[in-house]
């Protein structure tokens, strides 16, 4: 669908030279592009759809019943004292 975006794309630049060329001012696009563009849409948002994969649920309570609540609670491990150097 990326490459059929890029052909549309590259139809509706075509159509807005055409038009300067021939110095017309642009009102919409020609149905084709538009049609185009629909579906493009479609196809991608098929695509999108039926590349779902499988998900496989997270069982975390076996992981967490064999941790006891100190280990579960490690604090911020981003924050950092006594960063000067010592002399």
């Amino acid at each position: 669908s990326v490459l059929l975006l890029a052909h549309v794309t590259v139809c509706a630049i075509q159509h807005r030279e055409y038009l300067k060329a021939m110095q017309q001012p642009f009102t919409y696009p020609p149905v084709e592009i538009v049609l185009q563009c629909a579906l493009v849409l479609v196809l991608g948002a098929w695509g999108v759809l039926g590349l779902q994969a499988n998900f496989v649920p997270i069982r975390t309570t076996t992981h967490l019943a064999k941790q006891t609540v100190d280990s579960l609670d490690g604090g911020p491990e981003w924050v950092h004292f006594n960063t000067r150097p010592l002399r």
